[in-house]
């Protein structure tokens, strides 16, 4: 499997041919989001479990929504029955993927909350008794800490997010073990950051138009901003339209 270095314009092309995907089957596509909502939602309403069955499941998800990409791509139907398509083939993989995820994410969390909660502690002396405020240098120093404590938990769920972002798609489309679809979604990401660059900014913006006649927009933008993550993944990663393993 070879991974493609694209270029920076690559980045509003996915989301130009994402929605060429979404035009094919506008209605199914934005019942497959509706299904996702009410199962996530009800998953939601059980405390703690609900949190890590959503965790979980999300990668298995996200493959039925991939194979869905790959089917249309490939001049054939798409139904809601797509959307289950990841229970059906490569499950426990993606139910891997989905608990490297939840795993990665608490690591980061937990370091964030320790650096700032460590930050909090070193300060609490002068926070108690009201002399931090009086100090300048140290508020600013204070201030500079817990920014680079913040920094550092944003990096480290954007590199979680590198790693996992085309994880699903490799799983399901190329036959990728959890670990194996981690690393190639990394690198992947690691190789195209300008393209995945110019994709977010394109992406902000869009995202504030939608946002404009009561969120209106979103009805069409969130299923497709899941496709582009199919053709994002069918630039960089060469081959990809292949048969279902």
């Amino acid at each position: 499997m070879e991974i493609l270095t694209v270029p920076g314009n690559r980045g509003s092309a996915w989301i130009k041919d994402a929605y060429a995907i979404f035009k094919r089957a506008p209605w199914v596509w934005i019942g497959m989001m509706v299904v996702t909502f009410v199962l996530f939602g009800i998953a939601m309403a059980v405390p703690l479990v609900g949190n890590v069955a959503m965790s979980l499941l999300q990668p298995v998800f996200t493959a039925g929504l991939m194979v869905a990409c790959r089917d249309s791509d490939q001049g054939q139907p798409v139904t809601l029955e797509h959307l289950f398509a990841g229970f059906k083939n490569r499950m426990g993989p993606l139910i891997t993927l989905g608990t490297l995820n939840l795993l990665m994410s608490a690591i980061v969390l937990g370091v964030t909350f320790l650096g700032g909660a460590a930050g909090l502690w070193s300060k609490w002396d002068a926070i108690k008794d009201g002399t931090l405020a009086q100090n300048p240098a140290e508020l600013i120093s204070t201030l500079i800490t817990f920014s680079v404590v913040l920094t550092v938990g944003a990096v480290g769920f954007l590199l979680v997010t590198f790693a996992t972002w085309f994880a699903p798609a490799l799983i399901i489309l190329k036959g990728l073990n959890a670990v194996e679809s981690i690393k190639a979604s990394f690198l992947g990401c690691i190789r195209n950051v300008w393209p995945l660059t110019m994709y977010s900014l394109w992406l902000l913006l869009w995202a504030v138009l939608a946002s404009i006649p009561l969120g209106l927009g979103w009805i069409v933008l969130l299923p497709v901003l899941v496709i582009t993550e199919y053709t994002g993944f069918r630039d960089i990663f060469q081959g990809a339209k292949q048969e279902l393993l």
